[in-house]
């Protein structure tokens, strides 16, 4: 795969996430509303910067950018507001973005490459945190 078709399906995938958590950050249920209405506004404001990195890296490598998400790796969530379900499913997304960045370490260029890496760092502490609170019961 070529790196721009590489870079967009990220962004494609970012693009989806970063409307996933502010559709929880605006919706969030339950009686943690304060603690998950924050958490989400963090995590929605962390994707759109990484958003922005990779896509001025792709405008940076000659590519444009396209806003259609049509090669995201995960779906648009609008099904359910509740606490212990959108955490999951935040889970959830989180993992599947971690394995595309995974996928994509090597097919990129070694800028691009160490970008990617720290992304990925910040990601892993993140599915490691939601991971400990589901294990933990913590809803």
């Amino acid at each position: 795969m070529e790196s721009n078709k590489t870079l967009q399906v990220l962004v494609d995938t970012l693009l989806v996430l970063e409307r996933n958590l502010r559709n929880w950050h605006w919706h969030i249920k339950g009686p943690h509303f304060a603690i998950w209405h924050e958490f989400y506004g963090a995590e929605y404001k962390w994707v759109s910067e990484q958003i922005d990195m990779f896509a001025e890296r792709m405008r940076y490598l000659g590519h444009r950018v396209e806003l259609d998400m049509a090669g995201s790796m995960i779906k648009k969530r609008n099904t359910t507001y509740l606490e212990k379900e959108s955490i999951e499913q935040c889970h959830i997304d989180y993992v599947v973005v971690n394995n595309l960045g995974c996928d994509l370490l090597h097919q990129v260029d070694p800028i691009t490459e160490d970008m990617l890496e720290s992304f990925l760092n910040t990601l892993q502490e993140k599915i490691w945190h939601i991971s400990s609170h589901n294990s933990d019961g913590g809803y």
